[in-house]
C-alpha cells in the first residue's frame, strides 16, 4: 500500500504534526532518516566504527549538528548504553568497540567546543549538553594560592597600612 504524504495525513488527522518547510521539519526528517538506518552488529568494532562515520557523514551532508542522542539512534541503542560501552561494559568489553566510541565522543566534544567558540550554539545550552552528555563537570573546589613570600608574612591589613602613608 503506498504511503500517504504529510499533506494528505494532515487533512485526515487534525492532530497530526504540522510543520512548514524549515529548520523543524528538516531536523525531524533528518532524525527519522537516522532512525531508519539498517541494524548493525554492535559487537563488531568495524561495524560500529563505520556506523559512527556514516552518522557523521550524514550530519555533514544534511548540515546537521551531531549529538550523543543522534549517535545513539544511529547505533540503535540508548544514550545510557553508549555510556556503559564507554565504561567498558556490554559491547564496550569487545576489543575496538570502546575505542571507536571514545573517538566518536572526542569528535563530538571538539565540535561542541567549536560551536561555542564560534557562537553557533548558545553557551548555556553547550554547557548543559557537555555536562549531561559528554562527561564535563564544574569543579567547585577552591583554588589554593601558593605563598610566594612576597608579602613577608604580613596580613592584608598590615600591607594596606604601609600603603596609607605613600605620597600621591
Amino acid at each position: 500500500m503506498p504511503r500517504k504524504n504529510s499533506s494528505e495525513m494532515m487533512r485526515r488527522d487534525p492532530n497530526a504534526i504540522k510543520t512548514t518547510d524549515g529548520d523543524n521539519s528538516r531536523a525531524l526528517l533528518f532524525t527519522l532518516a537516522v532512525s531508519r538506518l539498517p541494524k548493525i552488529d554492535t559487537r563488531d568494532p568495524i561495524a560500529v566504527e563505520n556506523r559512527v562515520m556514516d552518522y557523521y557523514q550524514l550530519c555533514a551532508e544534511q548540515d546537521m549538528k551531531p549529538s550523543v542522542p543522534g549517535l545513539a539512534l544511529a547505533l540503535g541503542v540508548s544514550r545510557s548504553t553508549i555510556r556503559a560501552w564507554l565504561d567498558g561494559r556490554g559491547a564496550g568489553k569487545v576489543d575496538g568497540v570502546q575505542n571507536a566510541l571514545e573517538m566518536a565522543y572526542t569528535v563530538l566534544t571538539a565540535q561542541m567546543e567549536q560551536y561555542m567558540l564560534e557562537g553557533k550554539i548558545n553557551p548555556i545550552a553547550g554547557i548543559f549538553l557537555m555536562r549531561n552528555n559528554l562527561g564535563y563537570s564544574n569543579d567547585d573546589t577552591p583554588l589554593e594560592v601558593a605563598d610566594t613570600g612576597l608579602n613577608d608574612g604580613k596580613s592584608a591589613e598590615e600591607i594596606a597600612k604601609e600603603y596609607e602613608n605613600l605620597p600621591d
